[in-house]
């Protein structure tokens, strides 16, 4: 199985293709068309927003409305950017696992692999129909519910009147098609992040499994297991690296989304704005559970490492090699964390603080509102 196939699809979708997977010229020059059309759209609709709030954003009901939807444009469009300007490195960081002291060496790693991609390929299908469903989701109840009133799903400026039901449809229309680009871009940066953290998962259980099955007489394979061991940490230590300015971005516009989507759901004054706010704060909660439960899976199993490795035979081991275990054992007793900029920590302790202090604001938000009301 090709290593992060579906990460690599999502990738190609997204107008990011990191691998040539046609030679035909025609095929070349019709994607690159998708690609300029994709970006044509994504930036217009950007534009479109940021000009709403210049122009036509009166109140903070209005801006609240619009700063849901324009932070999410702008977010995608910075990912677009810095994973283009990255292609080479993810690409490394792809190929790498195929590589030297990574790569299986037998029957037994090479299930291990294969379980791993297994989970990932699940999981990152799984998290694109989540998010699909939900970003159609939104479009849909907004049409159909609001369609005599023309309203759009993103608040924008437009030089045209679109009250006619022809000019209405198109313009929900390339909104609906900059949507799927962006969203794309968006399930590949997320679904990349995770495979990647996965793997370094799959390389601590494969190095398991050659410290169980060590001779501890063979100095040379017990080095090798030792800079295994190192090279996982320099590994991690890239992927965090490609992704802390991501992460970082990420993480504090989700939260002051989620903070204006609730203020948006206490204000709805019809079925599909509060419909569309809960579906908005859904997919903000999974991007977030999402990092952190992927970050939180990679500094658990470099914890948990050094007791697996200690359940090998080595009170039989002569002096030098248990001296190299040991080494590797206090290491594990640093843990690799991946952090956003090194602020905030990517595990689920901090997803749990971030939803805590949530579940307080609604609580003092509607208490607030409650009292105003009498």
């Amino acid at each position: 199985m090709e290593t992060l196939r579906w990460t690599q699809i999502m990738f190609a979708v997204g107008g990011i293709c990191l691998r040539p997977f046609t030679s035909t010229p025609f095929k070349w020059f019709i994607y690159n068309v998708y690609i300029i059309i994709g970006k044509i759209l994504l930036c217009a609709l950007l534009i479109a927003q940021i000009l709403d709030i210049v122009f036509n954003v009166e109140n903070q009901d209005e801006f609240s409305e619009n700063f849901a939807i324009s932070s999410t444009v702008f977010m995608i469009t910075l990912k677009y950017i810095v994973l283009s300007a990255r292609r080479v490195n993810i690409l490394y960081l792809i190929e790498k696992l195929n590589r030297n002291l990574f790569m299986p060496a037998n029957k037994q790693e090479m299930d291990i692999r294969m379980k791993f991609n297994r989970i990932i390929e699940l999981t990152t299908k799984a998290y694109t129909v989540v998010i699909a469903i939900f970003a159609s989701g939104m479009f849909l109840i907004t049409i159909v519910v609001d369609f005599k009133g023309r309203k759009l799903v993103g608040r924008v400026w437009l030089p045209y009147d679109y009250s006619s039901t022809t000019l209405y449809l198109i313009t929900s229309i390339s909104q609906f098609l900059a949507a799927i680009f962006g969203v794309s871009i968006n399930i590949a940066c997320e679904c990349l992040y995770a495979g990647l953290t996965l793997h370094v998962c799959c390389q601590f259980e494969i190095l398991e499994h050659r410290f169980k099955n060590l001779d501890g007489k063979d100095i040379c394979a017990v080095n090798r297991c030792a800079s295994h061991h190192h090279h996982i940490y320099e590994y991690a230590t890239m992927i965090n690296n490609e992704f802390k300015k991501i992460m970082s971005c990420q993480f504090f516009m989700s939260i002051s989304v989620l903070c204006l989507n609730l203020f948006r759901m206490l204000i709805a004054q019809n079925f599909s704005d509060f419909v569309e706010a809960v579906m908005y704060m859904v997919c903000m909660f999974s991007q977030i559970f999402y990092y952190c439960f992927h970050g939180n899976m990679v500094k658990t199993k470099s914890i948990d490492f050094s007791d697996e490795i200690f359940g090998s035979d080595w009170p039989s081991w002569n002096d030098n090699s248990k001296k190299i275990l040991l080494m590797v054992i206090r290491r594990s007793k640093t843990p690799i964390e991946f952090t956003s900029m090194h602020v905030v920590s990517l595990n689920l302790e901090s997803f749990m603080s971030v939803s805590n202090n949530h579940v307080y604001l609604s609580i003092w938000t509607i208490c607030s509102i409650c009292f105003e009301s009498e």
